[in-house]
């Protein structure tokens, strides 16, 4: 049933959201680039890998460290739990 199938994938992907930070020693990385528009804010470039401090979870935003011990808050929605991968033909 086409139904179940979505619904089976939802929650699958749904799940994956809600680990992201929590799992793999709360590793994240980024998939784009980012500039910082305030001070609280962090920049950092695409594939860095941050450590998450602190989720926000209604609000969209984390708190992360990244490999230099500098803290800030990123737009959650650009990270995975994997770096990004370039295809080289």
């Amino acid at each position: 049933n086409d139904d179940i199938d979505a619904l089976n994938c939802y929650q699958y992907l749904r799940d994956c959201w809600q680990g992201l930070g929590k799992i793999k020693e709360r590793k994240v990385y980024a998939l784009f680039s980012y500039v910082a528009t305030s001070n609280e804010e962090l920049s950092f470039m695409s594939g860095e890998e941050m450590i998450v401090m602190h989720r926000e979870e209604d609000l969209g935003w984390w708190i992360v460290e990244n490999g230099q011990g500098m803290k800030g808050f990123v737009p959650s929605t650009f990270f995975g739990l994997y770096p990004r991968r370039q295809i080289v033909l």
